[in-house]
């Protein structure tokens, strides 16, 4: 039943559909035709500005009533095929739309340039010339009142306000005449009213920057006056408060913190005293001025060097106080250092002085010495880092003088240790011959040994040692000691 029902709506909508595409088709001819017509009447230069402006309305009316019948048609479409059609006609609408905007287009430039007739041109041009007169008037009066000392700033400024009114005029009139230049002769004469307005410009600005420097001297007198009398209460009290400071960092009864105190009174009076010398130096007008700036510069400077000094005095203060404890840490880890170090060189001094310890254990003993007297040096190093005082400096220097003696008693063992170790070695070293025959350079290397033989084929050995010889890296035997000897 569906079904039945829109094939019945489609075939009732057939006569309409055809009806609106009669009317369509027709719209559609009239309005190519209203197009032609306006596209004609356009390109013809003897119809008159109303004439071409009449067909152009027309065209657009003639679309517009296009448009709205392919609105209708698009309301009665049934199929995809209907839709196509619809697609066709806007597309064709579109077509039309655009040139009937570029005829639009077209005719409001033949308009404008035909409202600029050159009798607009000609008194606009004649305005800008008299504005250009004005302007150069205007621009000598307030030349003239500025170099006249006597004239007051008020006048001298209304001589400049009446130079710039003038000028803005000027701009403003040139910027009309811009509007109506038609060809590039127009352009050129707008461009030298421009440059000659430029020139005017440039000149008023001097004359307004003169006067500000005038005005800006003038009107500083008070000012400064005023400044000057904030800056000398302010190196005043900066003084005040650099001799509290100083009494109270050279009174020792006195805590730090309220040293520090009295140090940041001072650097806060400085740091004003600065601040207000600059705003001081905005103030300067002469030479004169600049030398009095120059001098209050001068005392900020020795009051902050002043201040900076006890800053650092009670930096060091407070370094010594808080270095204590660690000073008398490190004070007892070196004291324990030379205990350590003293026990060990007495044994092996003792070992050294005996001859039941073996050279290996005196060796041992005399390399644990040389540990421990390092341990000692590397502790009074951190001591002497932390040292605040003379007395300080004192301890750690006795410190040091007993680590050079235990140093002197490890190089004096050690002396003692090579003694007694080469008189052993001499007791076993033994000479030796190669024959057969007797060779002269050969190279020999033996546990203790390294050399050639001499002339006589001789070398050295010791009693249960084996001796390599070779010639470069070939080698050529190798036997024990005893076998060899002479």
């Amino acid at each position: 039943m569906a079904n039945y029902e829109e094939q019945k709506r489609i075939a009732g909508l057939e006569a309409t559909w055809q009806n609106q595409l009669t009317v369509v088709t027709n719209s559609v001819t009239a309005a190519n035709t209203a197009q032609a017509n306006a596209t004609i009447t356009m390109g013809n230069n003897y119809n008159s500005l109303p004439s071409k402006l009449a067909s152009i309305n027309q065209s657009k009316q003639a679309n517009a009533t296009l448009l709205s019948e392919i609105q209708k048609l698009d309301g009665l479409k049934r199929t995809d095929a209907d839709s196509v059609t619809v697609t066709s006609y806007d597309q064709q609408y579109q077509i039309l739309n655009t040139a009937t905007n570029t005829l639009m287009a077209s005719y409001e430039e033949q308009k404008r340039i035909a409202d600029l007739k050159e009798t607009t041109w000609q008194n606009q041009l004649t305005v800008v010339t008299n504005s250009v007169t004005a302007a150069n008037t205007a621009q000598v009066n307030a030349t003239t009142s500025m170099g006249n000392n006597y004239n007051s700033f008020p006048s001298k400024l209304a001589s400049i306000n009446q130079s710039k009114q003038a000028n803005a005029t000027l701009l403003s009139e040139i910027q009309k005449l811009d509007g109506l230049k038609r060809t590039n002769a127009d352009s050129v004469t707008i461009t030298s009213f421009n440059q000659q307005y430029q020139v005017l410009n440039t000149a008023t600005s001097a004359l307004m920057a003169n006067y500000e420097e005038q005005k800006r001297i003038a009107g500083l007198e008070a000012t400064w006056q005023n400044q000057l009398t904030v800056v000398t209460n302010s190196v005043t009290a900066a003084n005040t408060a650099q001799a509290n400071a100083t009494i109270t960092m050279g009174n020792n009864y006195n805590s730090l913190p309220s040293k520090l105190a009295s140090i940041n009174q001072s650097k806060q009076a400085n740091a004003t005293l600065l601040s207000e010398i600059q705003k001081l130096d905005g103030l300067k007008r002469t030479d004169a001025d600049s030398v009095t700036v120059t001098s209050f510069d001068q005392q900020y400077q020795t009051l902050n060097t002043a201040t900076s000094a006890l800053m650092a005095n009670y930096t060091e203060q407070k370094r010594i106080a808080d270095l204590e404890v660690a000073w008398q840490s490190q004070l007892t880890v070196v004291t324990s250092s030379l205990t350590t170090a003293n026990t060990t060189r007495a044994n092996a001094t003792i070992a050294i002085s005996n001859n039941y310890y073996s050279l290996p254990s005196k060796l041992l003993l005399i390399n644990q010495l040389k540990q421990a007297n390092g341990v000692l040096l590397e502790e009074i190093r951190k001591l002497s880092g932390l040292k605040r005082t003379d007395a300080d400096n004192a301890t750690v220097e006795d410190f040091e003088q007993q680590q050079q003696t235990l140093t002197m008693a490890v190089n004096a063992l050690m002396v003692s240790y090579e003694g007694q170790k080469n008189a052993v070695d001499k007791a076993t070293i033994l000479t030796g011959y190669w024959k057969a025959p007797v060779i002269k350079g050969l190279d020999y290397t033996t546990a203790t040994h390294s050399s050639v033989t001499d002339e006589n084929g001789a070398f050295k050995c010791q009693s249960g040692e084996n001796v390599t010889f070779s010639i470069a890296s070939l080698v050529l035997t190798s036997i024990p000691c005893t076998e060899i000897l002479n």
